[in-house]
């Protein structure tokens, strides 16, 4: 008469009545609850049945079966949960501590723009038309939103609609959404100059050595050794402003980095990089006026990490106000010096295919052999 259906960590309860399917959400319920109240409910369905429990007019049916026949009226049922009241649920039940302070700032800046283009509906009338009024809205935007760009707010919004809802949400293949654009090849300083193309620049190692030269002794002091460390490694500034002095081991001239991209269910996961000669100096350097805190740098939020590199990288350095652009130039000189893939991706940790297509054509030795090993 019953059955119990689980998806997303959400139990439901399916039950048949006078020909109609009723489907209700049980919330996050344990596998001996959802069994209890499955039970008790066919006992309600079985006493409609046989007319011993009369079903009232305009009820609720699924509150009137969960509530063994006691309630079920119209005004007894609970407020439909709408757009807007489940975004803020989002941000106000999730724990902030357990986000990256970018990735928390990204969903803050997504539910904004959810809210401000979205009508606050119930969740039963969010439809494909809805939805693509809504990028239709950020396309035509003042903020110039790219298509990637929206592409990953309509996704945020799926990830929360799937966390607080049974409903089926908007297929995604079926919204059309703004093209996006291949991003081009890592580039050398000079094919930059000639593409115009910026954010694809990664600096040769002797270009590496120069603007790190220049950056010393330049904005605060702990600018200059997070700069080489993330020149070293290819780590992203995240995860140096996260790392703790218990992560290095000078001894071994390694370091434990701590990321958080690789598995959401937990906190962190680890991977360790070994440390040049080079950033051993610097680092040691920095352990000598390094002041006591939490953080092994102790620059505080992110942001302030993001702003020192854009006011400080000046004059000639100007492209390399991106801390991003310190892990291309690791991965492209690693690729040119014809490094194991192996090797480099367990350097930079998670890595999508399409980044890994950015730098694969700097692989010129292992091309041209692949070449010269079929028309020798």
């Amino acid at each position: 008469m019953a059955s119990l259906e689980t998806r997303n960590g959400r139990t439901s309860l399916v039950f048949w009545w006078q020909g109609k399917k009723t489907r209700t959400s049980l919330g996050k319920v344990s596998d001996l609850q959802a069994e209890q109240i499955k039970a008790a409910a066919e006992r309600t369905i079985g006493d409609m049945e046989r007319g011993r429990l009369e079903v009232p007019d305009n009820v609720d049916l699924a509150l009137f079966v969960l509530s063994d026949g006691r309630q079920g009226k119209i005004e007894d049922r609970p407020p439909e949960l709408t757009l807007h009241a489940m975004l803020d649920a989002m941000l106000a039940d999730t724990p902030k501590s357990s986000w990256a302070e970018t990735s928390w700032t990204t969903l803050e800046l997504h539910v904004g723009h959810l809210r401000r283009l979205l009508p606050d509906v119930p969740l039963a009338a969010v439809n494909r038309a809805l939805l693509q009024k809504y990028i239709g809205k950020r396309i035509q935007d003042d903020t110039n939103p790219e298509g990637p760009t929206i592409r990953k707010e309509i996704e945020t919004l799926r990830s929360i609609w799937n966390r607080y809802s049974d409903l089926k949400f908007v297929p995604m293949k079926s919204l059309d959404l703004p093209k996006t654009k291949g991003k081009p090849p890592f580039q050398t300083w000079e094919q930059c100059e000639e593409s115009g193309e910026w954010d694809s620049l990664f600096l040769n190692p002797v270009q590496t050595a120069d603007f790190l030269a220049y950056m010393k002794g330049r904005g605060p002091d702990w600018l200059y050794p997070m700069l080489t460390l993330a020149a070293h490694t290819g780590a992203r500034r995240s995860e140096l402003g996260r790392a703790l002095l218990s992560d290095f081991h000078f001894d071994r001239q390694t370091w434990d980095v701590r990321e958080r991209k690789k598995d959401k269910s937990k906190e962190f996961t680890i991977r360790t990089v070994d440390l040049s000669t080079t950033a051993m100096i610097v680092l040691q350097d920095w352990l000598k006026v390094r002041p006591k805190g939490p953080t092994f740098f102790g620059v505080g939020p992110l942001i302030r990490a993001s702003r020192a590199l854009t006011t400080w990288a000046k004059d000639k350095w100007q492209p390399c106000g991106k801390w991003h652009m310190l892990r291309h130039s690791f991965a492209s000189n690693l690729a040119a010096a014809n490094v194991d893939q192996r090797i480099i991706d367990s350097y930079l940790g998670h890595q999508t295919e399409e980044m890994r297509a950015r730098y694969r054509h700097l692989f010129p030795s292992t091309r041209r052999a692949a070449l010269t090993a079929v028309y020798a």
